[in-house]
């Protein structure tokens, strides 16, 4: 094992699942700023177990009862830590850091260590467990929990339903996200184009269900038509003998 790891929840285990790196700790003494504590690699450990470092920077000003810090990397230069006001032991802020573990990474059911962190501004701060698949509250209320509620994690890393704001990773991914989900709504619905092998055999099926009248080209007269058509009138047989009598047998009559 490693000299730079410790469990999770400050487990005495050495074969310990759960692990992250232990605190780098730094004393400073500013010239216009006084003494300080800089925790340089607080990024990689909350990264670890699935927490903003925000989070975790409050809660030491909290049980310090100093002011803190959480400086950010820029693209100008700089570094990722916090800092705190005065000068505080590695070994504190270690334990510090293993009850926040205790707190808020801790399932407070089975105790894993690897549960996720649910916060949200409607219903709290809530542990979500993989082992056990509870969905419980911490088990002990802090300070900090309002912080956390007015400061939620970043809606594209709510597959984790934890972030952090320097990259934590993400369960649900590019396409799960929310912002990826929103892109595949709004492209609608897809519309296959019909083969033009499928359209063939369907024109095929189609001339042989037609008449052979309608195959040859001839026009089929409508339904309508055929009702209304006048019959020829035909004049009765009496008045087609006269037409054709002779004009001798006219005479014959006569006389």
């Amino acid at each position: 094992m490693s000299s730079n790891l410790v469990n999770v929840g400050g487990v005495a285990d050495p074969h310990h699942r759960y692990k992250r790196p232990a605190l780098k700790v730094k004393e400073e003494n500013a010239r216009t700023n006084g003494q300080r504590t800089v925790i340089e690699n607080i990024d990689d450990v909350c990264r670890a177990i699935y927490i903003p470092p925000t989070y975790a920077t409050q809660f030491f000003g909290y049980e310090l009862s100093v002011s803190v810090r959480f400086q950010e990397k820029t693209k100008e230069g700089g570094r990722t830590c916090t800092v705190l006001m005065g000068l505080h032991s590695a070994a504190t802020l270690e334990r510090l850091m293993t009850k926040f573990e205790l707190l808020y990474v801790v399932c407070p059911v089975c105790k894993d260590g690897g549960s996720r962190l649910s916060v949200s501004r409607k219903n709290g701060v809530r542990i979500k467990c993989g082992a056990c698949g509870k969905i419980s509250p911490p088990r002990q209320s802090h300070k900090v929990e309002k912080f956390m509620t007015k400061n939620p994690p970043p809606k594209q890393q709510s597959g984790l339903e934890i972030g952090s704001s320097s990259g934590a990773p993400s369960e649900l991914g590019a396409i799960g996200s929310v912002g990826g989900l929103e892109s595949v709504l709004k492209a609608g619905p897809v519309i296959a184009e019909p083969s033009p092998l499928k359209e063939g055999k369907q024109k095929k099926k189609k001339l042989e269900s037609e008449p052979e009248s309608r195959k040859r080209g001839e026009k089929k007269e409508p339904e309508h038509k055929k009702e209304h058509k006048k019959e020829p009138e035909f004049a009765p047989e009496s008045e087609l003998d006269q037409k054709q009598a002779s004009p001798v047998e006219k005479l014959h009559e006569i006389f």
